[in-house]
């Protein structure tokens, strides 16, 4: 890895999780909240296929949290509301993931930053876990995908902690 690589990786997770130790403006708005007294999904609820074997591999070495007494629609709800007020979009969502996307304007080449996180079931609750990547030249034959988890697990840690707590005790 060149130095230039190196910095510039590091300056996109600093810029793409800056957000994540701020505060977001109030609108005034009371969160939606989910529905009163619904109890988390249990395994057998959901419709989707299971996991691949490698990605609940890759998901051992990711930040994780395990979050109890929120039901998985009330949790991604918070964490769309929280990154869409950070201007990322939405990519994809399913019942038990959400991945977001958004330009990187300061990169010397085309370059995207993403984020995906994934709700799995567990006995009391579900635990949380999130990967970013950085996508040089997205969507062309010379498209480059890395993970750069580990260079924002510590702020990625934290904005994960928030999502225990229903979406109007953090913002």
């Amino acid at each position: 890895m060149t130095t230039a690589y190196k910095l510039m990786t590091v300056a996109l997770a600093g810029i793409l999780l800056s957000a994540c130790g701020t505060v977001p403006p109030s609108s005034g708005k009371p969160a939606p909240a989910g529905p009163t007294g619904s109890a988390p999904a249990t395994p057998g609820d959901t419709t989707e296929p299971p996991l691949a074997e490698t990605e609940i591999q890759q998901l051992k070495t990711v930040p994780t949290v395990l979050i109890e007494g929120r039901t998985a629609e009330a949790i991604l709800d918070d964490i769309e509301q929280y990154r869409t007020s950070r201007g990322m979009t939405v990519a994809a969502r399913s019942k038990t993931r959400i991945e977001f996307v958004a330009g990187i304007v300061k990169a010397k080449r085309p370059t995207q930053a993403r984020i995906r996180y994934v709700l799995v079931p567990v006995k009391n609750g579900f635990n949380l876990s999130a990967r970013v990547f950085q996508v040089s030249y997205p969507g062309t034959g010379r498209e480059k995908v890395a993970d750069i988890t580990a260079e924002v697990a510590d702020r990625l840690g934290t904005e994960l902690t928030r999502y225990t707590q229903s979406g109007g005790a953090w913002r």
